[in-house]
């Protein structure tokens, strides 16, 4: 179980998915306006990669590797994805109707990105076991989470903060994303 945790724990922190592996980083710069906003991106990030990448090690290990055709992994894990965010849009539709209204293009970004694409194709070249996948998979996504949840705070403080003209939109969050991204560095080394 120990085990398990340190994987969770360094998923998130040490190789966190969005500011060490740089994979999502639409949602971080484009969908993370409000706390709540971040939260819901996050959790169905956090579901879908932690889905995809158990559904991704079964379909790789017990189909593409048996039969020898890796060369298809890209394509059916996209496939996998858009059977995925449509299952994730019907259910927040079923919980919550004005929900995808409010998200707007940020709901299909939430499971539509980089970093649920990545996770899997990561955990396939690092051939770990199907439990390894998941917790690895959950341990990434909950970081994609807490990084967006921290960037939509600081990105509220923004805005009412005085900034230099120079330094105001998109560069100061670029600045903020960097900034974040060195401060993660510094877990490196934290799980071996």
């Amino acid at each position: 179980m120990d085990n398990y945790l340190l994987m969770i724990v360094g998923a998130a922190l040490v190789d966190n998915v969005l500011l060490i592996k740089l994979f999502g980083i639409g949602p971080l710069l484009g969908g993370a306006r409000r706390l709540e906003t971040a939260l819901v991106i996050g959790m169905v990030t956090t579901i879908n990669i932690t889905l995809l990448a158990g559904v991704c090690y079964l379909i790789n290990e017990y189909v593409l590797v048996r039969y020898e055709v890796e060369f298809l992994r890209l394509l059916i894990y996209l496939a996998l994805i858009v059977l995925c965010w449509l299952a994730s849009e019907r259910y927040v539709r079923r919980i919550n109707p004005t929900l995808p209204l409010n998200l707007g293009v940020y709901l299909p970004l939430a499971s539509i990105n980089s970093a649920v694409l990545g996770v899997p194709l990561i955990l396939a070249q690092e051939q770990v076991t199907f439990y390894e996948a998941v917790f690895y998979g959950l341990g990434y996504g909950l970081g994609f989470t807490m990084v967006l949840v921290i960037f939509s705070s600081l990105r509220e403080r923004l805005e009412v903060a005085e900034v230099p003209q120079a330094f105001r939109g998109d560069a100061i969050l670029l600045v903020t994303a960097g900034m974040m991204s060195l401060a993660f560095l510094g877990f490196i080394g934290l799980v071996k």
